[in-house]
């Protein structure tokens, strides 16, 4: 049985929904076609049954202290909408998805910086990541092609404030979280270990954001050296997650052997990975490096695993409620 009370249907559990999402997106791009529409029809189910349970418990509200599960959910949106696009073509799912969460990205960042709730936890990250998974959204919308004139401009706009609003806030509240790890003062208990990957969701995001952002619809020039910025920062960021990667595999796949009780914290092991997919495949893009393709199908394979893990978890918890109920 689980060992914390479990929050009802609802943000919370949100994270499921971008994992999801994001596995169904990168197994399309990797190939795997007759995977991703399932992956694509599961993401959906599990959206509508977070959409609906918190119509009905209407938990959390939408207040302050609560912007890491809203910022999850709206990240579920944008990361479901750009699943949609990219198993069925159509850039409307893309668009309408970025028009309704990007308003709500940018809100939620700016209201969690008025205060920090508790002691520090990789949970903090969770409200601000949304404008930098906008901006991924975004940039793809304009790189697309299917915006016209001012208004990919004005996309492409959106989506750089977004970029730098995330790198700006999120950066220096994961390196105090680090801070306090090396501290000794941060405390994963069993069940929430899938949490220290969070860190990892931003370095794939802020990769593939950087290269996209390279390609600038004002017209202003300066191309090829916007590239070189997008690669180095995708160097730099990955670079970082080395280390953030071995600790959160270390934390995580020990807990998974023991097998604590469910619990949302699963689920963040799972979207960054699919975003550290998602980057080193545009790295592998935009520089042509092979190796870089390969490192993108290694993050694909942890996703998915992952993401099995996960919903084994989901599944045995059912079976020990309906065995003890």
């Amino acid at each position: 049985m689980p060992r914390y009370p479990l929050p009802p249907l609802g943000p919370a559990w949100a994270g499921s929904v971008m994992g999801t999402s994001l596995a169904a997106t990168m197994t399309h791009i990797h190939g795997a076609t007759f995977l991703s529409p399932l992956l694509l029809g599961v993401a959906s189910l599990i959206f509508l049954s977070v959409s609906v349970g918190w119509l009905q418990h209407a938990n959390p509200h939408f207040t302050q202290p609560y912007m890491g599960p809203w910022g999850m959910y709206f990240m579920g949106v944008l990361a479901l909408g750009a699943a949609w696009t990219r198993v069925t073509g159509s850039w409307g799912w893309q668009l309408v998805t970025w028009l309704v969460a990007t308003p709500f990205a940018l809100v939620i960042c700016l209201w969690q910086l008025r205060q920090f709730h508790g002691a520090p936890t990789f949970f903090w990250g969770l409200s601000l990541v949304p404008p930098m998974v906008s901006a991924n959204s975004g940039a793809q919308l304009v790189e697309s092609g299917v915006l016209e004139g001012h208004w990919a401009g004005a996309v492409w706009l959106v989506a750089f404030a977004g970029f730098l609003l995330s790198m700006v806030t999120a950066l220096p509240v994961f390196a105090r979280v680090y801070l306090e790890l090396l501290r000794g003062r941060l405390y994963l208990p069993p069940g929430l270990t899938g949490t220290a990957w969070i860190p990892l969701g931003i370095v794939g995001q802020s990769t593939a954001v950087a290269i996209l952002l390279s390609h600038n619809p004002l017209g202003n020039g300066g191309g090829g050296s916007r590239e070189f910025i997008g690669i180095a920062v995708g160097y730099v960021m990955f670079a970082l997650g080395v280390p953030m990667a071995l600790y959160a595999a270390w934390r995580f796949w020990r807990d998974i052997l023991t097998w604590p009780g469910y619990y949302p914290g699963w689920w963040g092991s799972v979207f960054p990975a699919g975003t550290c997919t998602l980057g080193s495949y545009q790295l592998a893009q935009v520089t042509g490096l092979g190796w870089w393709n390969w490192v993108s199908l290694v993050w694909l394979t942890v996703l998915l695993f992952h993401w099995s893990v996960c919903a084994l978890r989901a599944l045995a918890h059912v079976h020990e409620v309906n065995r003890a109920g």
